[in-house]
């Protein structure tokens, strides 16, 4: 009997691993250092992470997990609440829809379709954002943000892959 209460806590422990690394990858993305424009470019580690995740195991990212993680990441990063919020649910839901053809995709597709979808929330935030401030803001920095978030992917997928195999016992 206690073999099978500790086997349901692994299994609930498990399904909390995106979860907890996404948490950790926001945590991350929103460091607290008050540099000047450091926001424009710091690299946004929850994107990858919601897109590794929503890929590889969609039923462990719910689109009320995906609202949740994108409210903690509003209220540390200092945008519009509610803005990054949409953006990963939204996300999440196409990423579920296209998860079976990226999660069977070589690295170079992946990496593409991370690039697609690092351009597409981008330029929701930095729109959203524009509109809320009633100001035109700088797409220059937008550009070089998504440029580093995209360059690391390859760093940032090789630490998931690990996180997977040693939770999930893949390969």
């Amino acid at each position: 009997m206690l073999s099978n209460f500790l086997s349901f806590v692994e299994n609930i422990a498990r399904d909390q691993v995106p979860m907890i690394t996404m948490i950790v990858l926001v945590l991350i993305s929103v460091p607290p250092l008050y540099l000047p424009h450091y926001g424009g470019i710091a690299i946004n580690f929850s994107l990858l992470g919601l897109f590794y995740w929503s890929v590889y195991k969609p039923q462990l990212i719910h689109l009320f997990t995906a609202f949740l993680l994108g409210l903690f990441y509003d209220f540390l990063a200092g945008v519009p609440v509610g803005m990054f919020a949409l953006i990963f649910v939204v996300s999440r839901a196409l990423l579920g829809i296209y998860s079976g053809r990226l999660g069977a995709a070589n690295f170079l597709s992946l990496w593409l379709g991370f690039f697609l979808f690092v351009v597409g929330t981008s330029f929701t935030g930095w729109l959203a954002s524009s509109l809320w401030y009633g100001v035109f803001l700088d797409p220059v920095s937008v550009l070089f943000h998504a440029i580093l978030t995209v360059a690391s992917f390859p760093f940032g997928t090789v630490l998931l892959v690990w996180i997977s195999r040693k939770v999930y016992q893949v390969g």
